[in-house]
């Protein structure tokens, strides 16, 4: 109970929505795939042009290289497609990363 509450009480100083662990993570795959070009197929389906070249159903939360579905936090080629959708990035992360669970 106590190691729950001082968990607890530290979470609720995190700034961001996120823990800073996973923040960092994101912000290390943003820019891993700054440089990549994305295709729109439909209003959830993106090709990210990177190499090798991945399909992103962002509805799905599904990569093509599997990552996505492995962490339940989006890779890089991931981020990229989000960012190119109108999707808010941080309705597309699991609650378990989220700071207030």
């Amino acid at each position: 109970m106590n190691q729950m509450s001082k968990r607890r009480r530290k979470s609720a100083a995190w700034p961001r929505v996120l823990s800073p662990k996973m923040e960092a993570q994101l912000v290390k795959a943003y820019n891993k795939g700054r440089a990549w070009i994305v295709s729109q197929s439909n209003d959830n389906v993106y090709e990210v042009h990177s190499y090798p070249s991945v399909l992103v159903d962002v509805d799905r939360r599904t990569c093509s290289c599997f990552q996505w579905q492995i962490n339940q936090l989006p890779c890089a080629h991931a981020m990229v497609a989000i960012r190119n959708s109108v999707r808010d990035l941080y309705d597309l992360v699991e609650p378990f990363y989220h700071a207030a669970t």
